[in-house]
């Protein structure tokens, strides 16, 4: 076999580390020239992208205030108008339709609207929006409580606990004048035979009627004040914008241009030696 015709050696076709370093010296203008070009590109479209500012309020799903029983007076227990499931399972994925849909004059100014559980809590949920705009912020969050307060199934849960709540009202105003009726009549009686009537004592009476007169201002309060769901933390907006970031965006591709860079070096080396 003549000599000059002897196949290479695997050894001889490998590229040690020490020529690919001569191959990134000897094209370093190439590999440089990517990675400016790449971090410029990129510094260039992040700051053109439309910045999107990240804004969150806390809502909490009311609870309707209603008696356990017309005879514990003044005992009232909170009652849970719609549970976090079937809140879920009703408002369900924000998408583009259902954000044009809900805000229609700021639907060009809202990039997303997400709903987090807050941890720990089973009727308090996170509402979170991605803006583009930070003035229309505390418009766009009014906007949405309505949304909620006016779902079908939230709204007929409201009215059906203030009709609960008007029926106790009533209740209680009866028993009231039923035993402003029976005072009188005892105290008739005490007076006219100086006697004390078994049955009256005036030390309960006056407990029933101060209980009674609590909870009808609670139940009061409670029918003015349902609506369904209510913010429980102020809405906050960041002042600077979540996305685009530049400075993260940059370093991420030149990165990427440094190993792609290396890596067209290693194919332009390879291709020379065929060549050879």
């Amino acid at each position: 076999m003549n000599p000059q015709e002897r196949k290479p050696t695997a050894y001889e076709d490998e590229i040690n580390l020490y020529d690919l370093w001569k191959n990134v010296i000897k094209r370093k203008k190439l590999i440089f020239g990517i990675f400016f070009v790449s971090i410029i590109s990129t510094g260039i479209i992040s700051f053109m992208m439309p910045k999107i500012y990240q804004g969150e309020v806390g809502v909490r799903i009311q609870e309707s205030q209603e008696s356990i029983s017309p005879g514990d007076y003044g005992k009232i227990q909170p009652k849970e108008l719609i549970s976090p499931k079937e809140l879920y399972e009703i408002i369900g994925n924000f998408d583009r339709e259902k954000i044009n849909l809900i805000f229609p004059q700021y639907s060009n100014s809202i990039k997303d609207v997400m709903i987090r559980q807050i941890s720990g809590s089973t009727d308090k949920f996170k509402i979170i929006f991605e803006m583009r705009q930070i003035a229309y912020f505390q418009d766009v969050v009014k906007i949405f409580m309505q949304y909620l307060n006016n779902i079908p199934l939230i709204a007929r849960a409201v009215e059906q606990s203030r009709e609960r709540l008007r029926k106790r009202l009533e209740e209680i105003d009866v028993v009231m004048s039923k035993s402003e009726q029976d005072a009188e009549r005892f105290q008739r009686m005490m007076i006219k035979e100086k006697l004390n009537p078994i049955g009256f004592n005036p030390v309960e009476f006056n407990k029933m009627r101060s209980a009674l007169e609590v909870e009808k201002i609670a139940l009061k309060q409670s029918i003015k004040n349902l609506t369904g769901f209510e913010i429980v933390t102020n809405p906050i907006i960041s002042k600077s914008p979540v996305r685009p970031r530049p400075k993260l965006y940059m370093a991420i591709a030149g990165v990427i241009s440094l190993v792609f860079g290396i890596f067209l070096t290693m194919v332009l080396s390879y291709i020379e030696n065929i060549k050879r």
